[in-house]
C-alpha cells in the first residue's frame, strides 16, 4: 500500500522486510496505462508486528526518462 508519494520517491507499507535495494512499482493513474517505474530502498522500519514502512526514491521510468 502507497501512504505517500512525492516527486522523488514513495513511501509503502508492507507486509514483509524487503532484502533487494532495486525493485520495479507498477502504478496505475485513474483509469491510464500503468507506468513502470524502478525504485530503490532508502529505509525500512518496523511499524508494528504485521507491518512495514518503507521509503524508495525514484530511479529510472521504464519506457521513459522520468
Amino acid at each position: 500500500m502507497i501512504t505517500n508519494m512525492s516527486r522523488e520517491g514513495v513511501g509503502i507499507v508492507h507486509g514483509q522486510p524487503l532484502d533487494c535495494k532495486y525493485f520495479a512499482l507498477e502504478l496505475r493513474p485513474n483509469k491510464d496505462a500503468p507506468i513502470q517505474i524502478i525504485v530503490r530502498d532508502i529505509r525500512q522500519r518496523q511499524l508494528n508486528d504485521q507491518f512495514r514502512e518503507i521509503g524508495v526514491e525514484f530511479f529510472a521510468r521504464l519506457g521513459s526518462p522520468i
